[in-house]
């Protein structure tokens, strides 16, 4: 029965090596860090221009063997400074331009901005958002549309906005990361 236990994967090993046929694919991690940002009442945009290229060596080595995104997450600790409620949003345009910012969310919106995720957050609240929390708060247009940049060029842009007229979001430590299925 050992010799059985050793000898069948063996044989399979050397059917696929004698065929020529590997199915061998890798994934790998690549972040862009967006560091610390502080949105306040909309009466500036608060972005970060990412290009995945420049941010991550992973990204630019294996861009050209990417298979698929397998998973993506914004994650950062999120303190709303006020004492009423709001909900923080994380906006994405694709394909900028250039890195100049969009001065408030209208501008964003006119750029073709989609919603990428949202989180209501209590007054004075603060919370990390980890890999978990951050799957269940995006929007499914914009998960798409997060894929699909990362897929193309790598470049776009996140903005962080509150939903009403007066809010106070810090967000520490700000990053994206997605998980990447890419071909040896």
């Amino acid at each position: 029965m050992k010799n059985l236990r050793i000898l069948i994967p063996s044989l399979a090993l050397a059917a696929l090596t004698a065929t020529g046929c590997f199915l061998i694919s890798g994934q790998i991690v690549v972040s862009a860090n967006l560091g610390d940002l502080h949105a306040v009442n909309g009466l500036s945009a608060v972005g970060m221009y990412v290009d995945l290229s420049a941010e991550s060596s992973d990204y630019k080595d294996h861009k050209d063997k990417l298979k698929d995104i397998v998973d993506i997450a914004v994650l950062g600790t999120f303190r709303n400074n006020l004492g009423a409620p709001v909900s923080g949003e994380v906006w994405i345009v694709p394909s900028p331009s250039s890195a100049a910012l969009l001065a408030n969310q209208a501008a964003v919106v006119t750029a073709g901005g989609i919603k990428l995720w949202a989180m209501s957050l209590g007054a004075n609240e603060t919370r990390k958002v980890d890999w978990d929390a951050s799957a269940s708060l995006f929007t499914a247009a914009g998960k798409t549309m997060l894929k699909d940049q990362i897929k193309g060029d790598g470049v776009f842009t996140l903005y962080l906005f509150g939903s009403t007229t007066t809010y106070d979001i810090q967000v520490d430590n700000a990053v994206v990361v997605a998980v990447i299925s890419a071909n040896p």
